[in-house]
């Protein structure tokens, strides 16, 4: 803001100029002085005016035209003008000045007084309005400098959050490739017993084979564990279908047991108490031993570097009527028989609020023990319709208890055993078309279907396949493919063939699971799955049945 307010005059007579700025003597403000408008116009390019007061009747440009030019710029449109006259005034004189921009109108000779008050009220009004343009202009810098200043909070924000997500993902994933570490650890030292026992019988075949077949079933239940152990890995990541069946807890519970027990850290000690007589129950046996695998690495993973303990009890509860017992959200459990898995460690233990958050998907918390899979385990427990119970205090250890229920008809389960020899009688007839690019998996496949008594066509990838059957398709019964093949793969292999031949039956061998096969594939496409190790009696169930099918349709 100015300090000095400015008041132009303008008259073509200096005695009247003296008089005004002898008038305006008695207010603090600068006169300015022109006797022209063209003057008074020169002086609006280097002043900012408070008020003009200016005569009617002067030469070449009067009073009203100076005041029409004013109201056309920019800086002087909003000055207020008092016009002054000698002149008698009428309604008509007094109109044109207030249309040509006048505010006040006062003729000659005038009362000093009263020109004074009006020259006050204006000065007052224009003070007025430079300090609200003045509080307004720092307004509005105040709120371009904290816009400035937000923007760039939101923007160190935002980066913040991305640095913060960008480091949760980093641990996520380094938790997911630890967690991964360990269950490869148990896995391969699984592989490497099975591996021991077929290689062990293998030799011992070498040097005695009189003992052959003593000594063949040993080497088919190894790779039938081994199968086994590949299709839990398959399950574990929702490659597989997870079907439900008749599931014996105290093998499962003693298998993991076993193998996580050269996983884990030497100085965690892991002691079983699994009761004998646990009945067998329907349910998923891969999603049953996630669970078992998850609370295990939990509890040796809570407890550290320390030295410490894990009791995995394994018992049959009944709950009565009348019995209150709560699950982790204090829901009652429902009264019946269940197989209570239960395991408790000595580590760190948890605090309220990690108990209420431990079940949520991706939680983890400062301690060593962070709850991996926790929201998994949980979510397999409710789908076999069973609860679950948390107990833990910080520095005092943690026990999780599941409760699977039992069905009344169930009874104690006994491990599976491996089949014996089968009754290979059945022999079929035609010429079958083998896709596979392992050569030893090839070769055996090609020797069981001669067995059986067809003619086998063989292609390596589904290219070569795909050229072969268009020469030989008068001949070809129908096709066993492999899925992961190079150049052309099963997946591109089976439309080709179904557009040269909707009616072509197809088998696949697949060693990615069925449910990841048959949802690209599709059922409608295929004649039969084999997963990949399949036995001899298995590939002779699937030929036999197609075969026949095949035969029935025709028919």
């Amino acid at each position: 803001m100015e300090s000095l307010q400015k008041i132009l005059i303008v008259d073509d007579k200096k005695e009247n100029l003296v008089a005004l700025r002898s008038v305006l003597r008695d207010v603090d403000v600068e006169v300015i002085e022109a006797l022209n408008g063209n003057e008074a116009l020169a002086a609006t390019l280097d002043h900012r005016f408070a008020l003009a007061i200016l005569d009617v009747m002067m030469p070449e440009m009067n009073g009203f035209e100076l005041a029409d030019h004013l109201r056309t710029e920019d800086t002087t449109r909003l000055l207020p003008i008092i016009f002054v006259t000698a002149l008698q005034s009428d309604e008509q004189h007094m109109f044109s000045g207030y249309e040509a921009g006048g505010v006040d109108y006062i003729t000659k000779p005038f009362n000093p007084k009263i020109l004074l008050a009006k020259v006050r009220i204006f000065l007052e009004l224009d003070r007025q309005r430079q300090e609200l343009k003045w509080q307004r202009d720092n307004l509005e810098l105040l709120v371009a400098e904290r816009t400035s200043e937000l923007e760039q909070e939101l923007s160190e924000r935002q980066r913040a959050e991305l640095e913060k997500s960008a480091l949760e993902q980093q641990l996520h994933q380094n938790q997911k490739l630890e967690s991964l570490g360990i269950l490869a650890g148990g896995i391969a030292h699984d592989f490497n017993n099975i591996l021991a026992v077929i290689v062990g019988y293998c030799g011992l075949t070498k040097i005695n084979y009189e003992q052959a077949e003593k000594n063949i079933p040993e080497i088919e239940k190894a790779a039938e564990r081994a199968a086994e152990l590949c299709r839990q890995m398959l399950a574990y990541a929702g490659k597989a279908t997870l079907t439900k069946s008749d599931v014996n807890a105290q093998v499962i519970v003693d298998e993991m047991v076993s193998m996580l027990k050269a996983t884990i850290q030497q100085n965690v000690i892991i002691t079983p108490n699994l009761a004998a007589d646990i009945p067998v129950f329907t349910g998923d046996a891969s999603q049953i031993r996630q669970v078992v695998m998850n609370l295990i690495i939990n509890a040796a993973e809570a407890i550290g570097n320390v030295e410490g303990e894990i009791n995995v009890s394994l018992q049959i509860t009944e709950i009565k009527a009348g019995q209150a017992e709560m699950d982790h959200l204090g829901m009652n459990i429902p009264t019946g028989c269940y197989i209570c898995f239960e395991v408790t460690d000595n580590g760190c233990g948890m605090d309220d609020e990690t108990k209420r958050k431990i079940f949520e998907p991706f939680y983890t918390t400062k301690f060593t023990g962070r709850g991996l899979g926790m929201s998994a385990v949980l979510g397999i427990i409710k789908a076999h319709n069973g609860a679950l119970q948390l107990f833990s205090q910080l520095g005092q250890g943690t026990t999780f208890k599941t409760y699977l229920p039992i069905q009344a008809s169930n009874k104690v389960g006994e491990e599976d055993q491996v089949g014996s020899t089968p009754e290979l009688t059945w022999e079929g007839s035609g010429t079958i078309l083998l896709v596979e690019d392992e050569d030893q998996i090839r070769f055996f496949a090609k020797s069981m279907l001669e067995m059986f008594g067809f003619t086998v066509l063989e292609a390596v990838n589904g290219k070569e396949a795909l050229e072969l059957y268009q020469k030989r398709t008068t001949v070809i019964r129908l096709v066993l493919t492999d899925m992961g093949m190079p150049v052309m793969d099963g997946y591109a292999l089976i439309p080709a063939l179904k557009q040269l031949n909707p009616k072509l039956p197809i088998i696949i061998t697949s060693g990615f699971g069925d449910a990841d096969v048959t949802s690209r594939v599709g059922t409608d496409n295929v004649a039969g799955i084999l997963s990949k190790p399949y036995r001899t009696e298995q590939l002779l169930e699937v030929l036999k049945r197609v075969i026949e099918d095949e035969v029935t349709v025709v028919e």
